[in-house]
């Protein structure tokens, strides 16, 4: 049953439970991103009464009542019937349009939906420390590798990209181990990446892995899983929009990372800006 069918149902609820009903009601989406002090003080309610509330209709706390709205909210700018394929038959140009836009929304939503924070800060750690980052990627996942070692790179990460074609096991058997390593695998199918996997574990390097798929061989080998939503058509191909998830770990992963030394990272941002604008002056 919805959250929303749950709510309409005021039998056993009291006037506070009605209160916080008729606010998730009109105002869902204020609520799937309202912190639960915010939600409690709001409504003139005790947290305790919030709590008190989600777990009457079924949910541990507020957070997980928040993140089963966030999925239904999802499914509701999705529509019911819609399918991972890029077109429908008879789609009207803004059909086609609005159908590819509400499987990358889904693709986001979903990915941070099952997003676990505490991974997500470990892999930040384990960057912080080594400072020292290879990061492999699937030729369909090169662009966020490509992306996610500039963004690391401009905060003065020591970053290294095998990218020659053959060159992953020697590159990988070179590594020492104050290296940290980043695996990006949307599929988790790669014979490549799983045998790159087995030297890095062997000379005790850890192992940060991005991946799409819920049972990979790559996660025997991994310190840190993190999982972006699986979306697939119906042949298996990839879903147009899945892409989006990956991005969203890895932009996510580069956030925590930055965050470790704020000040520091604010100040070479500045720093490479000013370069970028005087360059640009001199080349006018």
């Amino acid at each position: 049953m919805l959250v929303r069918d749950k709510v309409k149902n005021r039998e056993r609820f009291t006037p506070a439970e009605n209160q916080i009903s008729d606010y998730i009601l009109d105002h869902t989406r204020e609520v799937i991103e309202m912190p639960l002090d915010d939600l409690a003080k709001k409504l003139y309610v005790s947290k305790s009464t919030v709590i008190r509330f989600c777990k009457k209709l079924g949910f541990r706390g507020h957070k997980e009542l928040c993140v089963q709205l966030a999925r239904e909210m999802n499914s509701f700018i999705a529509g019911d019937e819609a399918t991972n394929a890029v077109v429908q038959q008879n789609d009207s140009a803004d059909g086609i349009a609005r159908h590819i836009l509400s499987l990358k929304y889904r693709a986001l939503t979903d990915t941070f939906n099952d997003l676990d924070l505490d991974k997500m800060q470990e892999a930040a750690d384990l960057i912080a420390r080594h400072h020292k980052v290879v990061i492999y990627g699937s030729s369909t996942d090169y662009p966020v590798q490509l992306e996610l070692a500039a963004r690391l790179r401009s905060i003065n990460c020591d970053v290294r990209l095998p990218i020659l074609p053959n060159t992953d096991l020697f590159e990988a058997a070179s590594w020492q181990d104050d290296n940290v390593a980043i695996l990006l695998c949307y599929s988790g199918n790669s014979s490549s990446l799983q045998a790159v996997s087995e030297i890095l574990r062997q000379k005790n390097i850890p192992i940060i892995l991005l991946t799409g798929y819920a049972h990979t061989g790559l996660q025997k080998n991994a310190t840190i899983v993190l999982h972006s939503a699986f979306h697939a058509e119906g042949t298996g191909v990839r879903a147009l929009g899945s892409w989006e998830g990956m991005g969203l770990l890895a932009d996510i992963l580069y956030g925590f990372v930055f965050a470790k030394d704020y000040e520091a990272n604010m100040q070479r941002l500045t720093q490479q800006e000013a370069m970028l604008k005087n360059t640009g002056k001199v080349a006018q």
